[in-house]
């Protein structure tokens, strides 16, 4: 059983045989935001509660232009933290990775974390595609706080990053438009955003 007795911010419930256990919660009562409120189907509250889940967000991704023998990377993110993102149609040769793979070989590992520290001590000079990549606090610039980040996300201490980077460098047969689909999944709920990316050939000499 559980209640709030006289209306302010405790909440108590009472378990097994005589144990009752209180809480004071650092918050007023505010019933119109509760998500199980007294009169859900009936006062034995019976009812089956589903929980309100937010839809997934894609951050917008805006159409893309390319010349051959360029390379183009977009950075891809949403919320909530915890997203799944996944794509289709994608160019062929283009990469879709998580943000940290420097590497880019598809998985995130120790190698990423020593590129990451060579790229920030200044002993490698990056690509701008593993800028971007190894830029994971997305501050612009490339650090040992990236590197430590990236460090702790392949040991399991943070959690990995929900960004991806889609990198694609055309060839001449690659001349056109090319749509992209991008979708996010959160708690069985998707949502898509698709744009395009036109590929020029180089002006003639």
């Amino acid at each position: 059983a559980s209640s709030d007795f006289d209306s302010d911010p405790i909440w108590g419930g009472l378990k097994g045989r005589g144990t009752l256990y209180v809480w004071e919660l650092p918050a007023p009562l505010a019933t119109s935001t509760m998500h199980w409120p007294t009169f859900h189907r009936d006062e034995e509250r019976t009812g089956l509660y589903v929980p309100t889940v937010p839809p997934p967000r894609i951050d917008p991704i805006s159409d893309q232009a390319v010349t051959v023998g360029q390379e183009l990377s977009v950075l891809v993110s949403g919320w909530p933290e915890g997203i799944a993102f996944a794509v289709s149609s994608l160019p062929p040769g283009a990469k879709f990775l998580q943000l940290g793979d420097v590497t880019q070989d598809g998985t995130l590992s120790s190698l990423d974390g020593v590129r990451a520290l060579q790229f920030a001590d200044g002993l490698r000079i990056p690509t701008p595609a593993e800028r971007l990549l190894t830029d994971v606090d997305r501050d612009g610039q490339v650090s040992r706080r990236d590197a430590d980040s990236i460090i702790k996300m392949v040991t399991g201490i943070h959690r990995s990053r929900d960004e991806r980077v889609l990198l694609w460098s055309p060839s001449r047969e690659h001349a056109g438009e090319h749509q992209v689909t991008v979708t996010a999944t959160h708690r069985r709920i998707s949502l898509s955003w698709s744009f395009k990316i036109s590929v020029t050939l180089p002006p003639s000499p």
